[in-house]
């Protein structure tokens, strides 16, 4: 490995040690958090009063046993029925994003029962025009949530007819389409949180599949490879300077974009508060999300042509 090659390996135990401590902090929050969202729920008296028994530290301790028996059968399914470690991670992932849309489902299920069960009850804040504000804005809600699963099932059942090599390019751009004829629909483009939650998915993917690289891989990296995308990369940043100042397009516009284009859109707001203008935002972020989808097309065609002109 990476320490061998460069005789650091007495550094190792040292390494393992912080992740291990930064890994507790965060599974401490992982598994904290849920059960105490379930503890407040039980004190309200919406579950039996077993739930409601807490320790001396005040951690539900019926809640937490009972999250750690289905984790631990969870988990233990997911290794007795699939291939390896990194593909139980996988799935994992997956059921855990899987939840986090069936809450927002719920959440606005919930708001629903709660205008009619409590209408009375003061709130910061109230949909407006009454109960039809509540039911239009709930619905377009879930019809968006759904739709995200309806998008990813017809991307996985059309890749599904073609042959397996080409399955993952198929579902990649079938997501990439249907998102695209989507968002078209101006019920669906006015929905809010939508590219926070596009997002989200976006930073788990990229987790689950930082999660696979080979560090030996990266030591004995191909430089002719290295070369060809630091080109790649160099070159279209030089392009998009002469371009820039070609057409006279501002600095501020240029440093955004650029951002957008090699550190995604996430990156946007954080340096347009930076540059102290926030005027700039919407031309980074419109730039990025097209450059995605356009990416995915290219990048995918020229794959598949190199592939076949090299053999």
């Amino acid at each position: 490995n990476i320490f061998e090659k460069f005789n650091l390996t007495i550094f190792i135990p040292f390494i393992a040690l912080l992740v291990a401590a930064g890994q507790t902090g965060g599974f401490s929050s992982w598994l904290l958090g849920p059960v105490k969202a379930l503890y407040v729920v039980a004190i309200d008296g919406e579950l039996p009063p077993f739930f409601q028994k807490v320790n001396k530290h005040d951690v539900p301790i019926n809640l937490m046993i009972i999250q750690a028996i289905v984790i631990s059968i969870l988990g233990t399914f997911l290794l007795l029925f699939t291939t390896s470690v990194d593909v139980a991670f996988w799935i994992s992932v997956a059921l855990s994003m899987l939840v986090y849309v069936t809450m927002y489902i719920l959440m606005y299920l919930s708001a629903i029962y709660l205008r009619y069960k409590k209408p009375d009850v003061k709130r910061s804040f109230k949909i407006p025009f009454k109960n039809i504000g509540m039911w239009v804005v709930c619905i377009i809600g879930i019809i968006a949530m759904v739709l995200s699963f309806v998008i990813l099932g017809a991307s996985l059942g059309t890749a599904g007819l073609f042959p397996k090599a080409y399955s993952t390019s198929i579902t990649i751009l079938m997501i990439t389409s249907l998102g695209i004829g989507a968002s078209f629909v101006t019920r669906i483009r006015q929905i809010e949180k939508t590219y926070q939650l596009g997002m989200y998915f976006i930073l788990i993917f990229c987790l689950v599949v930082g999660s696979m690289a080979n560090i030996n891989d990266l030591i004995h990296i191909n430089w002719i490879l290295m070369s060809y995308i630091s080109f790649c990369v160099f070159g279209t940043f030089i392009l998009h300077a002469v371009f820039c100042k070609i057409f006279k397009i501002d600095t501020d516009t240029f440093i955004i974009t650029s951002v957008s284009a090699i550190c995604s859109p996430p990156f946007v707001p954080v340096v347009a508060n930076a540059l102290n203008n926030k005027q700039i935002i919407l031309s980074g972020l419109t730039t990025g999300i097209i450059g995605y989808a356009i990416g995915n097309y290219l990048g995918i065609s020229f794959a598949y042509i190199f592939k076949t002109i090299i053999g």
